[in-house]
């Protein structure tokens, strides 16, 4: 059985430990005593108490925040080497990417870029059919192959991407949702007695953006190189619709 180390356990963590189920040896490594309770007490699942023993499974899935990603790789340099399989889980590509180059320089480590489009709460029902996005990067094709066969294998629609790609896309889709999402909240957007079906629906996008923390939605925006951009597009939209509504 492939043994491999979760790094952080926050929400996601959880979620990507639901999804591999008993598959694996798995080893989880999380600084917060609150996270280590709520880590399951099964056979194939151990508690980490130190750096090093994540690099002791042969895959290590980062499951941390974006803005954590580079000062966590960095202080783990000295524990990883060739044999290891890196992939991180970030909501954005090019700053992984990034920094994993930096990082794994001097090293023939590989490491694969991921971002499940999916998290506790569009997963309560199951996986099938849930997006997750994968690059190759410093993968060999045997180490890929396995990888995104299992992802297939748990029914999950694995769509294969550029870092560029998925940042130009992501700023467009998630970086935009999570925007209007927290600008609802802003505005204090409440139910009403006569709610449609539409102020409903965009109730409920507000409740699933901010069910997810502050820090991952400054994260989503900030570690985006075209997230500026799609908010300069909302703010001129934005504009152009106030002066057809009023002006006459």
């Amino acid at each position: 059985m492939k043994s491999i180390s979760i790094v952080g356990f926050g929400r996601f963590g959880e979620t990507l430990l639901t999804l591999f189920g008993d598959d694996f040896k798995v080893g989880i490594f999380t600084r917060s005593e609150k996270n280590k309770e709520r880590i399951p007490k099964q056979s194939n699942i151990r508690v980490l108490h130190t750096a090093n023993e994540i690099y002791e499974a042969e895959a290590i899935f980062y499951c941390v925040p974006i803005s954590q990603f580079e000062s966590i790789l960095t202080d783990h340099a000295m524990f990883i080497h060739d044999e290891h399989t890196l992939l991180d889980v970030l909501s954005v590509k090019l700053h992984p990417k990034t920094v994993f180059e930096r990082v794994l320089k001097t090293k023939k480590t590989q490491a694969i870029l991921t971002h499940p489009m999916f998290g506790p709460d569009s997963s309560k029902n199951g996986f099938s059919q849930l997006p997750l996005i994968l690059d190759q990067f410093r993968a060999d094709d045997k180490t890929y192959t396995f990888w995104k066969t299992y992802f297939e294998s748990k029914l999950l629609n694995v769509i294969e991407m550029t870092p560029d790609e998925h940042d130009r896309q992501a700023a467009d889709s998630q970086g935009l949702t999570h925007f209007v999402g927290r600008l609802l909240q802003e505005y204090g957007y409440k139910q009403t007695q006569i709610d449609s079906l539409g102020a409903t629906k965009l109730r409920e996008i507000m409740d699933q953006v901010c069910n997810d923390t502050w820090e991952l939605y400054y994260d989503l925006e900030r570690y985006n190189p075209y997230t500026k951009d799609m908010v300069k597009k909302l703010d001129s939209s934005f504009e152009r619709l106030h002066k057809k509504t009023f002006t006459t």
